[in-house]
């Protein structure tokens, strides 16, 4: 089924750079021509289609009529069924594309512009690589800052398919072709509250007109503390107008400011690969030897050993650690305090622990942020065993004479001697038993 557009509106939007069509609408041509109707078309299964976001003049001549002052055009195309056959896909799978972070290690969005590309189709994926949302772009550098702007909670990592000609019939067959290769749009294009958030201004949230630029600053702040906390060095500077509309959004670099970003996050780039070490070890990962990459940002010494900081890369993700490592791990083996700590890594890889965590940790859960490499052969003494010998060919001697403990050497306030009946109490205040189940 073919679909050619019929009728567009226009309204405002900030520059995303994005480009964004109906869902199934292969569109030729936009008329030249002011249209003040926005329609919406419906699939045969009855669920509306995406509205792709595009920047102006990118798919036509659309003018706007009395436009205000600040940022760009959005148009919202509807479109009619026509009999034809459907668009049939020429680019490449989703799955052979490589997998990249949205904000490199130097704290860049800088992703590699293949050289006369004039659009892309590109996905977004979260920490946990699941795949959350698909969308065109003429400039794929200003798009990946506009959702990482937008969701710096879900949009971790990225595949492109950089094309030479701006041809919305080719995006369009093949955005449908990893829809269908995924089995299904992911939630950012098929949930109506989810395609907002990423297609759309941040709402702030607030109840009054007279609270809107407040509450727009607020949500400014928090978004960009957000991308702090993802390492973006980046200045992401909200755009005022939307914030005294309530929303918010991040203006786009200029020109200038993108060469001096690229200029700045080469030179990152370089000073990095020559002042950290980074090390490869493997790691036995259902029963195959997999390779990882350890990049370590900084090493302090202490009384007993090292706090290092460092970035695990494996399997397409990046995660920071502090490790803290003392000398009875490295000493009396003779290797580096580096081999020890890879070991430590190599079975959090294999145990397939979560790489990163946030909140409050329950006691079944390892610290996998921050922690000692004590604590790995404490909580799997024989599997850290195993691994140290993989990694370093050295048999670890048992580490109980260097673990910390809590010994009771005195008795403070009154005895309880019979246990069971500070159970029976507890448990009428509804806080379980201790020993013997209490009395009815």
């Amino acid at each position: 089924m073919r679909t050619s557009l019929s009728s567009c509106s226009l309204r405002n939007s900030t520059a995303s750079g994005q480009i964004l069509l109906p869902a199934h609408a292969v569109v030729h041509h936009i008329p030249n021509a002011v249209v003040h109707q926005h329609l919406r078309s419906r699939r045969p299964d009855g669920v509306s289609s995406s509205l792709l976001q595009l920047s102006a003049g990118a798919l036509g001549p659309c003018q706007l009529q009395n436009a205000p002052k600040h940022s760009r055009l959005t148009a919202y195309a509807a479109v009619e069924n026509l009999d034809a056959e459907p668009a049939v896909a020429t680019g490449p799978q989703l799955s052979d594309l490589p997998l990249q972070a949205i904000v490199n290690p130097q704290g860049y969005v800088s992703p590699e512009i293949v050289p006369g590309t004039a659009a892309a189709v590109f996905a977004v994926y979260d920490e946990q690589q699941k795949l959350q949302y698909i969308g065109f772009s003429k400039e794929l550098m200003a798009s990946l800052r506009t959702v990482l702007g937008r969701r710096p909670d879900k949009a971790y990592y990225f595949k492109a398919a950089q094309l030479p000609t701006l041809d919305q019939e080719e995006m369009l067959a093949i955005r449908q072709s990893w829809f269908d290769e995924c089995g299904a749009p992911p939630p950012g294009n098929k949930l109506a509250l989810e395609r907002k958030a990423w297609q759309s201004a941040v709402d702030a949230g607030a109840i009054s007109a007279r609270a809107k630029y407040d509450a727009a600053v607020k949500k400014s702040k928090e978004l960009q503390a957000a991308l702090a906390a993802r390492g973006c060095v980046e200045e992401f500077e909200p755009d005022p107008a939307l914030m005294a509309e309530g929303q918010v959004d991040f203006l786009q670099h200029t020109s200038d400011q993108q060469q001096q970003q690229a200029s700045a996050a080469s030179a990152a780039a370089a000073a990095s690969a020559s002042t950290r070490p980074v090390r490869t070890a493997t790691a036995v990962v259902d029963g195959q030897a997999k390779q990882f990459t350890v990049e370590y940002t900084s090493k302090f010494p202490t009384k007993g050993g090292y706090m290092v900081d460092l970035k695990l890369s494996f399997d397409h993700m990046d995660t920071q650690h502090r490790v803290i490592i003392g000398k009875a791990y490295y000493e009396r083996y003779e290797v580096l305090p580096e081999a020890a700590i890879e070991a430590a890594l190599a079975l959090m890889l294999q145990l397939k622990l979560p790489r990163h965590s946030e909140g409050m940790l329950t006691p079944a859960e390892f610290p996998v942020n921050y922690f000692t490499v004590s604590e790995i052969e404490q909580w799997w003494p024989e599997e850290f065993a195993a691994s140290f010998l993989h990694t370093t060919g050295k048999n670890l001697q048992s580490g109980q004479d260097y673990f910390w403990r809590m010994n009771k050497i005195h008795d403070y306030g009154g005895k309880l001697e019979d246990p069971t009946s500070l159970g029976a109490a507890l448990n009428r205040q509804g806080l379980g038993t201790y020993g013997a189940a209490s009395p009815a």
